[in-house]
């Protein structure tokens, strides 16, 4: 952990995040996020992702099962739609 509470690796993905706020790299902070069990907080930061790259197919797939996770099952299946309209073999 940081002096500020917060794992490593989630402070060094967020600053570069911070860094370079259009990278792809919100992927692995929002997996990082899962980790610790931050369901809120890796929604936000996979919705704010998708934002900037909405063909993500990898982000789509992981905040949809996040939304399942959180019981959001018309979010979950809204984005599973993107990726199976996307990736018909996903």
């Amino acid at each position: 952990m940081t002096e500020s509470g917060v794992p490593p690796e989630i402070h060094r993905l967020s600053q570069k995040m911070t860094d370079e706020p259009a990278s792809k790299v919100f992927v692995q902070l929002a997996d990082e996020y899962l980790k610790y069990g931050l369901l809120k907080e890796a929604l936000w930061i996979l919705s704010e992702g998708i934002r900037n790259h909405p063909n993500y197919i990898a982000a789509r797939m992981m905040r949809g099962k996040v939304y399942l996770q959180t019981r959001q099952t018309k979010e979950a299946k809204d984005d599973f739609e993107v990726v199976i309209r996307e990736h018909p073999e996903n």
